[in-house]
């Protein structure tokens, strides 16, 4: 079970929650189906940082896959792989790419951090990250 606490969706009630199901009304989903919602909102933080990286750094998916030598697909495929199945090739080549610092927070309560490599500069000159 994660940290986080999630307020009653409704604020007059001013209970909180440490599950998203623990304030709504069983009987509406499944208990399946709120533990497919969770995993899928915990599991694709890493998906979801790629994005916003990309998008910052002004690219659309077709400039990335030009950028990884791959088709568009291939990147969106990427886009919305759970944090189980992300390759390290796939992020570090997305952090290269975009020139942005990956800092997510697993569902775990660990933090991932990835920085591009420093630049090479021509005068040879030591770069500290």
């Amino acid at each position: 079970m994660d940290d986080k606490e999630y307020l009653n969706p409704d604020p007059g009630l001013g209970t909180s929650h440490s599950t998203l199901k623990e304030g709504h009304v069983p009987h509406l989903i499944s208990e399946t189906d709120w533990d497919a919602i969770e995993n899928e909102a915990r599991a694709y933080s890493i998906a979801d940082r790629l994005v916003e990286m990309r998008v910052s750094a002004g690219l659309s998916q077709k400039d990335m896959a030009v950028a990884l030598n791959c088709r568009q697909p291939r990147i969106a495929e990427i886009e919305s792989t759970p944090n189980e199945k992300m390759s390290l090739k796939s992020i570090s080549r997305y952090v290269e790419v975009t020139r942005k610092t990956l800092d997510v927070v697993l569902q775990d309560g660990k933090r991932f951090v990835m920085r591009p490599a420093p630049k090479k500069s021509k005068s040879r000159e030591l770069a500290y990250a």
